[in-house]
């Protein structure tokens, strides 16, 4: 039986955060979601909630944005470890390797439709984070609308 995969989301956009949600839960009822505004929120939360096995991460937020939160995660003692899926709107190469360099694992460029927003989650879920089976190359994953 596959165990149950715990995923933070951190993003201050409900829209996305209910589209994300659809989304994950229809690829699989063996996910747990837990919802961040943003990464103050997931740092003062940390020691409180379950540890997450894969954390997505949006850029644009208030307050912090998603490569400083990025930053601070790969330095906080119990979320170090988890790998991150940055999930933005925002496509700029200097951003990408910003992330890459500050420990994300993969990028994905949100997708405009629905169907593209699937496709890009499975592929990220076809990965086995659970048992830390991360892939040693970084991915950025762009939907090519057919």
């Amino acid at each position: 039986m596959i165990k149950e995969l715990h995923i933070a989301i951190v993003n201050d956009d409900e829209d996305d955060n209910l589209i994300l949600k659809d989304v994950l839960e229809t690829i699989s009822n063996n996910i747990s979601l837990r919802f961040f505004h943003d990464g103050f929120d997931l740092l003062a939360n940390a020691d409180e909630v379950q540890i997450p096995d894969l954390i997505f991460l949006d850029i644009v937020m208030p307050k912090m944005n998603g490569i400083d939160c990025l930053k601070r995660v790969k330095h906080h003692a119990l979320l170090k470890n988890i790998p991150i899926v940055i999930y933005t709107g925002v496509h700029n190469e200097d951003i990408i390797k910003d992330c890459f360099d500050s420990g994300a694992n993969v990028f994905i460029e949100k997708s405009v439709t629905y169907a593209g927003t699937r496709r890009l989650i499975e592929k990220v879920l076809s990965v086995d984070w659970k048992n830390k089976d991360v892939p040693e190359q970084h991915q950025v994953l762009v939907e090519v609308e057919d």
